[in-house]
């Protein structure tokens, strides 16, 4: 029993410095990629084509389906915005 404490205790104390926080260099290196800028936005043009996974059911062929934002909207299915 005390073989059993002994060895979980052990194991919680080699465990700890795994856990601890990050050295300086570390947060410092995080703090300048956080200060970065945020990438811009692609620019999208009328031609940008986007695409759907599409599954038959019965079947495990996955079928691909692209066309443009105007395309998709005539045939009554919304893009999100954000994509």
């Amino acid at each position: 029993m005390n073989a059993t404490i002994i060895a979980a205790f052990a194991s919680l104390v080699l465990i700890a410095p795994a856990q601890a926080e990050p050295t300086t260099t570390a947060a410092a290196a995080t703090t300048a990629a956080a200060s970065q800028p945020d990438t811009v936005a692609p620019v999208r043009s009328a031609k940008t084509r986007y695409c759907y996974n599409t599954e038959s059911t019965g079947s495990h062929i996955i079928r691909r389906e692209c066309h443009t934002r105007a395309e998709w909207k005539e045939m009554g299915v919304k893009v999100p915005e954000r994509l």
